[in-house]
Order: C-alpha cells, then structure tokens, then sequence
C-alpha cells in the first residue's frame, strides 16, 4: 500500500504537486498536453506525434521525462487517431481505452479477461499508474490486473522479463509506430538462443547463451548492469542496446546482426562471407558454384551455392578459422582425426567434418552460416570431388577458401611460372606480390581473369612490367588516398602460353598436344596439326590450313553462285510465265468481245430475215441442241415436267445426259408474237451472260419449234427471279392514276433527287410492263427516251398485273382486289 502514498508525499514538494501520478475509473486524458507521470518524474504518458511524421497521426505512448523523443511504448501503434479529439481512460467494461471523443471509435484497448470485466464498473478500487521503471500498470486494490511491460512494443526495459510469448516488434518506419517487420524473440525453448524474424523469416540467431540472453532473464540483469539501459527492436532489423550514461546521454553499446556476415544465412548454403572482402563479402566454396549466378553476381546470395559435380566427393577442403551456424547432426567419439575422415568418406551423405579432442562431429546437411576468418572458428573439412578443385595437374591447390586457377601460381611446383606472384599463408588467406608491397587479395574471378586486390594507396601501387599482370582502374577511389581508407583495385593477368611439360604425361590435361621443345628453349605442351594454342580457353582449338581455306572459300562462292543463278532464271522464267498469263488474258477478253459482237449481230441478222435454218447455229456464241435430245430430257413435253406458262409458251424442266438440270423454254406455236419474241430473247441473253443472271445453256430451231436452254433455278420457277418485282407494280400504277408519283420516292432522296428525272425513269419503267407487248418500246427507243432524245413520253397504258381469274383479259380499268390474284402476262420486246 506504500505505493499509493508516494503521490501525497511527492505532492509536498512544490513542483509536484501539478502532475497526475494516477488515473481512476472516470477519468480521462485528453489531448491537450494531459500527461500522466510516474512518481520519480523519470517516465511520462500522454499523446504524441513522431517527429517527421503527419500532424495529423496522434498515438498515446510512454517517453522518458528528459527526453521525450524516446518512446518507450505506444498503445494504438496500428490505428492512430485524428490531430486533439482524443482521450485516453476507462471504458464501462473496465478496460483502458484510446478513444475518439468527436465519433466515439476505439482506436486500442487493454482487452481484459473475462475474469476481470465488470459492466458496468462503479468501483473506486481500480486505479492506474505508470511506476518508474515505465510500467504501467492497472491495480485492484493491490491485484495487477494489467501491464504494458506484458505487453510491450519495441522496447525491452530493465525489470521486463521475456518469456517466450513476449516479442518486440519494430516500428514500420522512423516517423511510423505502427507493426513492422522485424520482431525480437527467444529461440526455440531449451536452447537459450534469441532471434530476429523478417516477415516469419530467421534474419538473426545468436549463439547458445549468447546475445542478450542474460539480460532478458531477470535474474541476471542486476548483475550485467542493465539498470539505465534497454533494447531496442529498430526498423532497420537490428536489435540495438542503449546505456545511459551518469550525465544522461543514451550510448549505442551493442547492435546486432553487426554486419552482414551476422545476418542469418546471408551467403546462402555452401556460401562462405568474409568481412575482410569489401567488393564481395560472399563467395562459394571452392567445389561450388553459385545456385543462380544472376542473382548472387547482382548482390543477392540468399540462393546459395551448389555443387560443381553430383558425386559423393573422394577428398576434403581443409578451412581454418571457420564459423558455422547450427550444430552438425551426427558425433562420435574416435581415435584420432584419420578415423573422423574415415568415417565421413563411408557416409555419402556426409557434407563436412569437424574433429577436436577425439570427438568427431558430421553434418550431413547443407551448410549455412558459413564465415572466414573468424578470430575464434575452428578447421572444418568440407567433402568435395578432387576434378572439382583441381581441373589439371599443373593446377595449384587451393587456398582457403579461394580457388587458384590455371596459370596463377603459389609455389613452384604448380602453376605456370611467369605467374608466381600469389602467396598462400598457413590460414588459408591469399596474397599478392609487387615490387611496391605485398597485398590482401579479396577475390579471383577466373571467367574474366580478375585479381582483386585490397590496396590503402593506390597510387603508390607499382607491377613489375616484365609479369603478365596489368593494372585496371579501382573498384572504390577514395577522394584523400592518404586517408588509410582501403580500395578494391582490380588487376587482369594476361593468357598464357602453352603450359611447361618435362614428361609426355603432363600434357594429358591439354588434349592435341604433345609436350616438344618450343622456340624459347623450353619445353611446353605444344598443339599438333590442324590445332592451335588458345590462351583465354585455356585449350588446343582447331583451325583449318590454308588449302582447306581455300577450298572451303571456293566451296562456298560456288554454291552462292549456284543459288544466285537459280533465283536468276526463275525469275526470268516466272516474269515471261507472268507476262504470257496476262496476253492470253487480254486476248481472249477481246476473241469473247468479238464473238458476242459477232453472235449478237449474226442472230439480229437471221432474225431480221424471219428465217431460221440448222446450220444458223454455226454463228451464235452457244450450243445448238437437236430436238430429239430435248424430247428426250422433258419426257417428250409431258405435263409432269412442266414449270409454268407464260405468254410466250410453256417452260419445262429435263435432265441432260450428264445428270445437268435445265428450264427449257418452248416457242408456243399459236402465239403471234413468238417470233419477234423469240429474237428479242435469243439477242439479249447472248449479250448479258453474267454470273447473277440465269445463264442460257443452249437453243434449238426446227421447223416451227424455237426452243431456249436455261439454267434450272432449284425450287423457284424461271419467271420467279426475272419478274417477282412484280408485286411492287400495283402501288406504282395506283399512285401514276392518282397523279401522286412523287409519293413513292425514299425520303433519303428528296433533297438529292431532280424530280422531273424520277417522273421521267418511273413513265419509262410503266412503258415496259404495259400488258400488251407491242405496246411497249424497244431497248434503241428506251435508251433515246433515257439520254432525252425523246422530250414527250407516251403515257403508260395498264400493267401486266391485273387479270383476274375467269377475266377478260381486254379490260384495262380493273384493278387487283388483292396481291395473291396477281397474274404475269409480261412478255419481252
């Protein structure tokens, strides 16, 4: 109960009096510089806006009094509310709640059990305070219903105890309090590790015991000093921990991850990092190449690294000062380390082995987390495929984790030797050796023969001229090279020349040579016939001799010519084909001219004499049919195969011998006009054969039978598709009577149309279905009427339309009582 007289106390004293130390049921504070305080005056609550962030986000949070830019907890992170409408108390329910007083929305509530709710609450027992260790806490009388350090945001405080259901989650951003996505955490129960997810990812993992474990346990803080001190979970994904110091600045005592090397799996599995390495901090192991090159060259190495071959491996890389993350799954107690290399070459699966003081430790899956040159690592054999390390025998064995490719060299013995400028030390880190010094080498990039190398004074760097090795422009070029600040200064060696042989077996590795005394007194693997040295490939390429050129030269111009003079005569000969095509086109469009001008004239002629022989057919554009074939295809004229009647004659349907379909259309022999009739027809169709008219298949004359041969129309009769305009005759007529023929002009056309033209067109158009033929005028006089040699039209007499059944057919007057007594007498002049 002592804590509830602390106010009293402190109220003694002037410059307390005016703070709120506590806030009870009914109570709020509002957002208009309304704070609550804790005793001592070391911690503060009330609203805030993040500073860069909008005046218009407010959050309630806990700051320390001497510097209110450091908050410690804020309430509604996720759901900031709008710039003094807020308050901050109890709700009914018993509940502390951040609310909108202007639309009564909860923007966060301490979401009490069921156990403690009361609804609604009248007691005066309940009360909250914020202690000086920044708590702030929600008191029954003297039961704990409540806490922010149960709860915390970001921030891990002295006094806080982490289980493993309490996380710190990072702001979203600097000037953003809301959930982002790092979150610090213990580990896995039993293992006293911690770690930092990105999104449910591992970013960081500390060792066993290691990190911050013995400050989150309570029963240690004490004893590290973490009084005046706490962690916290930064957007940027690092844990940080601050100390303050007697003055009351806040230092920056430890960040994890440190660097990149700390993050969790940063080079991906069989990835080794090195923060030594300024250009690249990964490489793969040597064996290995990366997973996905694009993304591992462009900076991204989470993929990883994989193995050259799919073999098992026959021998080990030895790396020293090595770390590795996780622990290996398998360990056995052995002799001595021969026996743990034993061991590992009978387990397949045995990716690398680890022996120290009899105890032999295997891991058989990927390794990850690997990094060099670590102060307090270990040696760590790694299995690989000896054809994976050492292409050739001439190559060098590696160093570390650095392959040394063909022709660099690190001793005598390997290489060739105008590149022994590499030195390997006992640790497996490589140098670099030039008259000016010797330097640090980060990287070895065999696909672009690049040496990188780490150099504090570029231009103090000097090559010796005489050595294959140039001197490219610098990865980094510090602006005061006397600033000790280290450069990455790429240096590309030359190809070489055919590799140094003593025996005939060392040239295995370099297939179509032979190992002979070259010009420069020693002896090298040199190309045979027919091959030649490549010194960027590393390897004997074939090229062809001069003759072979040439035949080859004279291979293809021959063949080039044979197709140039192909495409030359078939172009020559489609050209005349092409020009051929179109004089027979022209010809025989003028031989159809002349033959329709001839037929038609021919026929007028015979006509005109009202003789008609057999032989006439020799003169007319269309076959000439004997009779008895015509009796023959209509059953000789029977009634079944009868089409219709007209005023011409009866039209028959028959079959040829071939199975074609024809309208035979027979000359009735008690018409009078059938003649004339007969040579109007005969002359019109030779004229106007044409794909949308029925087309005239043939004629037949004998005696006094004048027959025609039309193209049988399928399921309508002849005069069906020649006069079913018909119907449209009737209107026309009664509007010509009633002197009102403007009246069947399309609305579309009265602005365009000249009226007299349409009067003109319509009285010629009644002229040519008049009902007695002769009284209708030929093409030569319609023609005349339509070019306007005729001023004066004859005016039309009635239509062929209006005979009734059992009518006479003299009567003019009568009119149609409805469509369907429509009858055609039409007949052509």
């Amino acid at each position: 109960m002592f804590i509830f007289y602390i106010p009293v106390l402190l109220c003694s004293f002037r410059v307390y009096c005016a703070d709120r130390v506590s806030l009870r049921y009914g109570e709020l504070i509002r957002d208009n510089e309304e704070t609550l305080v804790s005793p001592g005056r070391k911690f503060e609550l009330g609203f805030f806006g993040p500073i860069g962030g909008s005046e218009e986000k407010r959050y309630v949070g806990i700051w320390y009094m001497l510097d209110k830019n450091i908050i410690v907890w804020v309430a509604n992170r996720d759901s900031p509310l709008p710039k003094t409408t807020g308050a901050f108390g109890f709700t009914k329910d018993g509940n502390l709640a951040v609310l909108d007083m202007s639309s009564g929305k909860v923007h966060w509530s301490s979401e009490l059990g069921s156990y403690y709710w009361c609804d609604p609450c009248t007691t005066t027992d309940w009360i909250l305070n914020l202690t000086d260790s920044g708590n702030l806490v929600l008191f029954n009388n003297e039961t704990s219903l409540w806490e922010s350090f149960n709860n915390p945001t970001d921030t891990f405080l002295p006094n806080m105890t982490m289980d493993q259901y309490m996380k710190l989650t990072s702001w979203r951003d600097r000037d953003d309090p809301g959930t982002g996505n790092f979150t610090f955490m213990l580990g896995p129960a039993g293992n006293s590790t911690q770690i930092i997810n990105k999104r449910g990812n591992i970013y960081w993992k500390s060792l066993k015991n290691g990190g911050y474990y013995f400050i989150v346990t309570t029963e240690f803080q004490n004893r590290y000093g973490f009084e005046n001190a706490r962690l916290l979970m930064k957007f940027s994904g690092k844990i940080e921990y601050w100390r303050q110091s007697t003055n009351g600045d806040w230092l920056l005592f430890d960040v994890q991850p440190s660097d990149d090397c700390s993050v969790y799996n940063f080079c991906g599995i069989f990835g080794s990092c090195n923060l030594n390495n300024n250009k690249l901090s990964c490489k793969c192991l040597p064996g290995f190449k990366p997973h996905v090159p694009q993304k591992w060259y462009s900076g991204d190495f989470s993929d990883g690294c994989t193995r050259n071959s799919m073999s098992c491996g026959d021998t080990f890389l030895n790396l020293k000062m090595m770390s590795i993350g996780g622990t290996p799954e398998q360990s056995y107690q052995v002799g001595n380390e021969t026996e743990c290399k034993e061991l590992c070459l009978k387990i397949c699966d045995c990716k690398s082995y680890q022996y120290s003081k009899m105890a032999c430790s295997i891991w058989t899956q990927g390794l990850v987390n690997l990094q060099e040159e670590y102060v307090d690592g270990y040696n760590l054999s790694i299995r690989v495929a000896i054809s994976d390390i050492e292409p050739t025998v001439q190559n060098c064995e590696p160093c570390g984790t650095n392959i040394i490719p063909y022709p660099l060299s690190t001793s005598s013995n390997c290489g060739d030797p105008m590149y022994f400028s590499f030195n390997c030390n006992p640790s497996g880190q490589i140098s670099f050796k030039a008259p000016s010094g010797t330097y640090r080498v980060t990287n070895i990039d065999q696909n672009t023969s690049k040496v990188f190398i780490q150099v504090k004074d570029v231009g103090s760097l000097r090559l010796n001229q005489s050595l294959p090795f140039n001197l490219t422009t610098p990865r980094k070029s510090s602006s005061n090279v006397s600033s000790g600040v280290t450069d990455d200064v790429e240096i590309v060696w030359e190809p070489p020349q055919e590799p140094i042989c003593n025996l005939p077996t060392d040239c295995n590795d370099w297939p179509h040579s032979t190992c002979k005394s070259a010009i420069d007194g020693k002896r090298r693997c040199l190309c045979t016939k027919s091959f030649r040295w490549d010194g960027s490939k590393l390897s004997c390429t074939q090229v062809s001799s001069p003759s072979e050129k040439g035949m080859i030269l004279l291979l293809i111009v021959g063949i080039t010519s044979v197709i140039v003079l192909c495409a030359i005569i078939f172009i020559y000969i489609w050209r005349r084909k092409t020009t051929k095509i179109q004089e027979n086109r022209q010809i025989d469009q003028r031989n159809r001219v002349q033959r329709m001008l001839y037929s038609e004239s021919y026929v007028q002629d015979l006509i005109d004499s009202s003789e008609f022989q057999e032989e006439a057919e020799k003169g007319i554009d269309v076959p000439f049919y004997d009779l008895e074939s015509i009796r023959v295809a209509t059953n000789n004229f029977s009634d079944e195969n009868k089409l219709g009647q007209g005023g011409y004659g009866p039209v028959y349907k028959g079959k040829l011998p071939s199975g074609q379909e024809i309208a035979v259309k027979r000359l009735s022999s008690v018409s009078g006009q059938g003649l004339q009739e007969f040579r109007n027809e005969v002359v019109l169709i030779a004229k106007l054969q044409h794909r949308n008219l029925v087309r005239l298949y043939g004629y037949c004359i004998k005696g006094n039978e004048k027959i025609l041969i039309y193209e049988y129309m399928v399921n309508k009769s002849l005069d069906f598709f020649i006069f079913g305009w018909l119907l449209y005759l009737f209107p026309a007529w009664r509007l010509w009577t009633d002197d009102k023929l403007l009246d069947l002009m399309d609305d579309t056309l009265r602005e365009t149309c000249i009226a007299d033209q349409f009067v003109k067109c319509l009285n010629i158009g009644l002229l040519c279905v008049q009902h007695d033929p002769s009284d209708r005028p030929t093409m030569s006089i319609i023609i005349k009427m339509l070019d306007g040699e005729t001023v004066n039209l004859p005016t039309p007499k009635q239509p062929a339309f209006s005979i009734r059944r059992g009518q006479s057919s003299s009567t003019s007057s009568s009119r149609p009582e409805s469509n369907n007594e429509l009858t055609n007498s039409l007949e052509g002049r």
